[in-house]
This record gives structure tokens, C-alpha cells and sequence, in this order.
């Protein structure tokens, strides 16, 4: 090999290790500056009728059954009708979240 490209190689190295420092350091600062908001639970379900106005955020879901998801809806379809699954019902899911300031 030769003796004038070892150096330049370590010179390389150095300016990637440098540089794959730098990457991970700000990495961390932007993720340690990140909120994280778990949303699986806590989720209003409605099977079997189509709930108008359900969009609007002073929608009263009160009577909604409270699940976590994923969830299957199957189950909840289950028994509908003697043979299972009724094809034509319908669910609905919402869930009640706020946006922390500055995001």
C-alpha cells in the first residue's frame, strides 16, 4: 500500500467520527426536547349507529364504551346476529387529546 494513503485515511476516519459525533449530539438534544404523549388508551367507541356531530370537539361521548387500541372491532361485532359478524354495523372511535403549547 501506499505509505501516502494511510494518513489521508486516518484524516478520514477522524472527520467521520467527528462529524457522526456532532449528528448524535443534536439528535439527542432535539429528542430530549421532544414531549411524548401516549394516545392507545383511553379511546370512546360507539358500534352500530352513525353518531352525527361526533367530529365537533363538545360532542357529549359520555354513554361511549372507554377501550384501548389497537382494538378489534370484531369482537365487539361478535353476537350482533346468531351467525357472527354483522357486515353492515358500523364502529366509531374518538379520542380526547390536547396539544401542549409550543408544538
Amino acid at each position: 500500500m501506499n505509505p501516502r494513503i494511510l494518513p489521508a485515511l486516518a484524516v478520514l476516519a477522524l472527520a467521520g467520527l467527528a462529524s457522526a459525533n456532532i449528528t448524535e449530539r443534536r439528535e439527542n438534544q432535539y429528542l430530549a426536547a421532544r414531549t411524548k404523549v401516549r394516545i392507545d388508551e383511553g379511546w370512546k367507541l360507539l358500534v352500530g349507529s352513525n353518531p352525527t356531530g361526533a367530529q365537533n370537539t363538545n360532542f357529549d361521548d359520555a354513554a361511549w364504551t372507554t377501550t384501548n387500541v389497537p382494538h378489534d372491532m370484531s369482537a365487539v361485532l361478535m353476537g350482533v346476529n346468531n351467525n357472527g359478524i354483522d357486515p353492515g354495523q358500523k364502529g366509531w372511535y374518538r379520542k380526547h387529546f390536547t396539544v401542549p403549547a409550543g408544538s
